[in-house]
């Protein structure tokens, strides 16, 4: 049972990766809490958000290697 919750919140984790970064390239604004303002995503904002949740990962190759492989691919886009 264990083994699948850490198989869920990787793929959320990534899935939640996916957005952010999708946010950042192609420019678009999110939501504040209050829903009244919006702000822009920074690349250097984006690369510190990712760092903390990546901390906040299980520390094993097998759950951080695919987390990096999908960043990697992302941040590929930002150079493309």
């Amino acid at each position: 049972m264990m083994f699948y919750l850490i198989i869920i919140f990787d793929r959320l984790h990534m899935l939640c990766d996916l957005e952010k970064a999708a946010r950042c390239l192609v420019g678009l604004q999110r939501s504040t809490d209050d829903d009244s303002t919006q702000e822009y995503v920074s690349h250097s904002k984006l690369l510190s958000e990712l760092d903390a949740r990546l901390d906040m990962a299980q520390y094993s190759f097998r759950t951080q290697e695919p987390i990096l492989c999908l960043r990697r691919i992302l941040l590929g886009f930002n150079d493309g």
